[in-house]
């Protein structure tokens, strides 16, 4: 696995941690667990695209 992969996947689980914390609060924010699910999904993605040697490029 490429090391920039890997960095993406560590980066996805990480916001999945964060959201599973938020989660079990006994007030959850779910505004913010939904974002770091969204955040982690675009990771992942991106560790996939670039597993496949897809060509990504950086947009503002």
């Amino acid at each position: 696995m490429k090391k920039q992969v890997e960095d993406w996947i560590l980066l996805a689980d990480k916001d999945l941690y964060a959201a599973e914390i938020i989660i079990k609060d006994d007030y959850p924010l779910t505004n913010i667990v939904a974002f770091h699910c969204q955040q982690a999904i675009e990771k992942y993605l991106k560790a996939y695209l670039i597993e496949k040697d897809v060509s990504l490029r950086y947009t503002y």
